[in-house]
């Protein structure tokens, strides 16, 4: 049986020439926004910027009005809504909180966290960010928190900087920074999961493909953790419960000394795994390199 016929070119004009024009048409009125193909969705833009995806995002949104609406393949169930507005990420993450919840299928994405503040929702989110913000806000850990970033700044970064100036060296002052917060914390990076995309569940349960490294970097994760829990709760043993709550200056301290986390170890690992995953995705290296160019 021939694989090529004449009467072919029908159906396949059919397809092609109102695709054309339905490409132009998208691309005349926005040039810079990715296109939405037919059938496909916006899934070869996503693949063809993999390795650029957050600039690929940022230029969308800049070019969208700060909101953009995205479609996955025909048959799927693939779909998003990206936002940089400020009024709507005030509404989703503050004024009405409860009306997002992240579900089930998140925390299983992410289950190296499962449990802390970044999978929880309802009353179990509003007691972590509770704890989260009563830490965070305490004035002896501010003081301990200006008192380590002076140090680093003057005894690493500025160094560094002179250092480079005076050998005339370019280099990327935000990698710079993601680098120094991420080696600070053991390199806590863990790759991520397509959310919209179930075929990681498959690579997982036979442990292939990127699910194979990102097993052995959450063992490497929790291993880390689980170290820095043992040998801050031994300490609290051995020079007892007061004293050691007296001299507690670190996150890790506020969480092994509450009850309602020391006890747990399951909640109190993804707690702290979740806070050096934020930290080692480089946000206060962002935050730094922004700082620094004004």
């Amino acid at each position: 049986m021939a694989l090529w016929s004449p009467a072919l070119l029908i159906p396949i004009a059919a397809l092609l020439v109102p695709s054309y024009f339905y490409i132009k048409y998208k691309r005349s009125n926005s040039p810079i926004l990715p296109v939405i193909w037919p059938v496909v969705g916006i899934l070869p833009g996503i693949l063809a910027n993999v390795n650029n995806l957050h600039e690929f995002i940022t230029v969308g949104l800049s070019a969208s009005t700060c909101n953009y609406k995205v479609h996955g393949p025909v048959g799927t169930r693939v779909q998003y809504f990206l936002t940089n507005d400020p009024q709507n990420v005030r509404h989703i993450f503050t004024s009405n909180h409860a009306n997002y919840p992240k579900g089930e299928e998140f925390a299983e994405v992410f289950d190296v966290m499962k449990g802390g503040l970044f999978t929880v929702d309802g009353e179990s989110c509003r007691r972590h960010r509770a704890k989260m913000q009563s830490i965070l806000s305490n004035p002896r850990m501010l003081a301990s928190i200006t008192n380590f970033c002076h140090d680093k700044v003057g005894k690493g970064l500025l160094p560094f900087l002179a250092d480079m100036a005076n050998a005339g060296t370019a280099f990327d002052m935000q990698q710079l920074n993601t680098r120094r917060h991420g080696h600070r914390h053991g390199g806590a990076h863990v790759p991520a999961r397509d959310a919209g995309v179930s075929i990681w569940k498959v690579m997982r349960r036979l442990n292939i493909g990127p699910e194979r490294r990102i097993a052995a970097a959450q063992a490497v994760l929790r291993g880390f953790v689980v170290k820095m829990m043992e040998t801050r709760k031994t300490r609290r043993h051995s020079v007892g419960e007061e004293e050691d709550e007296a001299a507690s200056l670190d996150i890790q301290s506020y969480y092994i000394n509450d009850p309602n986390y020391g006890d747990d170890d399951q909640v109190l690992q993804a707690t702290l795994i979740g806070y050096l995953v934020a930290e080692g995705h480089g946000r206060c290296g962002v935050v730094v390199a922004i700082l620094q160019h004004l």
